[in-house]
């Protein structure tokens, strides 16, 4: 006997799938975006005894033409150049610390800010890598949601 499914019928029949343009790769350019996620996590274990601290950022494309896409980012905490980075991309999203310790408190003051960027593609002898910018955080009066995407919650779980 197989899983039954019938009860989830109704919902498959009204839901649509979703945009493939939210999956594809934006090719290398300036994009506006929106920080819907941001997590402080390890890499992938390479060696024995675990992997690296890092800053993953997943980023909602705003412009038109990729409107929906999505453009991943991660800081790497490790050398004193990546804290150098990190801290400069924290300064120009607008927050401001006086000890990286204190990031994982105050990550949810970088969810829904946008931002512009830049997505640049290099080659190396170890393969092809991208690298994403932050160029300058965008000011706007509202920000803009794209229909169906999560946004922020206030202490009664309603969306601001």
């Amino acid at each position: 006997m197989g899983v039954d499914l019938r009860e989830f019928d109704e919902t498959y029949e009204d839901v649509e799938p979703p945009d493939k343009a939210s999956y594809e790769e934006v090719p290398d350019g300036v994009y506006q975006v929106r920080v819907e996620k941001i997590e402080l996590k390890y890499s992938k274990v390479r060696e024995e005894g675990g992997g690296n601290p890092m800053l993953r950022w997943t980023l909602r494309v705003l412009t038109p033409a990729f409107e929906g896409a999505l453009i991943f980012r991660q800081n790497m905490i490790v050398t004193e150049d990546n804290i150098r980075y990190l801290k400069g991309d924290l300064i120009t999203c607008g927050l401001k610390l006086q000890k990286l310790s204190h990031l994982p408190a105050r990550l949810d003051e970088l969810l829904d800010i946008e931002l512009e960027v830049k997505k640049v593609t290099n080659a190396s002898r170890s393969g092809t890598f991208s690298n994403v910018y932050i160029n300058r955080r965008i000011e706007t009066q509202a920000p803009r949601r794209l229909p169906g995407q999560p946004g922020k919650k206030g202490p009664d779980g309603l969306p601001f």
